[in-house]
């Protein structure tokens, strides 16, 4: 970084935090970055395998009861490939006894046996993403899914949505809701802003007073993300006042190309990590309101 006939009298040292300022910064090109993470020396905890390469989005959760540690972890094929000929993406659960110093695989969240939700003739395929919390002495999940019919070019339906599940231990395994939180089609009959047509990858958190829900809204070919939001008075719904909360139509500042998950609670406050989907995806950003107030867009 030397500029053409101005030779630098002293030593500049670029990485420095305090050197943020002269490097590129850009919503889809991506960010330097400056943090302090060191990598733990028990990585990776968890490797893909031939069928379900990427294993993303992992929930880290805290136990408050057992004051284990455990994570759950959706895992992919490659490129996240979906069709009868493509492995169904699954969940598994690990657990840390010693605060993440090693892991235990513990296996799927879900029983083995076929799933149908109420009226439908075919079974829950997938069901990667999810999101647990403890509250009244039960552990409650939110999770994405899809019927094995769904592919990329019909997902936007009746086949996909977000599901309600319960377990009496954080290892599972999770008993399903017979109605699910919301299907896709209704979504996708009138889309959210007009172009927002298909929710997954689910927050559910628990309030003083309701549920909450913070889910990203995908608008397909605008290539656009963000995040909604709802509450209902039981953890398995029915949901109410839908309200888009982070998206590109709003008045603050939002790069387009950003999804969100999971969200988290800290000391009253509610956190809503997102990372870019670009090419690069080097670029995050982190939003945050007071928890009592997390349906207000402002």
């Amino acid at each position: 970084m030397i500029r053409m006939g101005h030779l630098p009298t002293h030593r500049v040292d670029y990485a420095a935090v305090a050197q943020r300022g002269r490097w590129l910064s850009h919503p889809v090109l991506g960010d330097p970055s400056f943090d302090a993470f060191q990598r733990h020396p028990g990585n990776p905890i968890c490797r893909g395998v031939v069928g379900l390469e990427w294993p993303v989005n992992g929930f880290l959760f805290a136990d408050p009861a057992s004051r284990h540690w455990y994570l759950y972890v959706g895992h992919y094929p490659r490129g996240y490939a979906s069709g009868p000929d493509k492995s169904p993406s699954v969940c598994t659960v690990f657990r840390s006894t010693d605060a993440g110093a090693s892991w235990e695989p513990l296996g799927p969240i879900f029983p083995p046996e076929p799933f149908y939700f109420r009226g439908d003739e075919l079974p829950v395929r997938s069901a990667p993403d999810v999101s647990v919390v403890y509250a009244d002495g039960r552990y409650h999940m939110a999770y994405d899914w899809s019927l094995q019919s769904a592919t990329w070019d019909n997902i936007r339906s009746h086949r996909s949505g977000i599901g309600y599940a319960w377990s009496d231990r954080p290892e599972g395994p999770f008993q399903r809701h017979p109605e699910p939180i919301l299907r896709n089609d209704w979504v996708a009959r009138q889309p959210i802003l007009g172009k927002y047509d298909r929710l997954y990858a689910t927050t559910l958190i628990r309030r003083a007073e309701d549920w909450l829900l913070l889910t990203i809204m995908d608008s397909g070919p605008h290539y656009a993300w963000g995040l909604v939001g709802m509450i209902a008075d039981r953890p398995e719904g029915p949901y109410r006042d839908l309200t888009p909360l982070f998206h590109v139509e709003g008045d603050g500042y939002q790069p387009p190309l950003t999804e969100y998950f999971p969200a988290f609670v800290h000391d009253d406050w509610i956190y809503a990590p997102s990372t870019s989907v670009a090419r690069n995806r080097n670029f995050q950003m982190i939003q945050r309101a007071p928890l009592a107030d997390a349906m207000r867009p402002e």
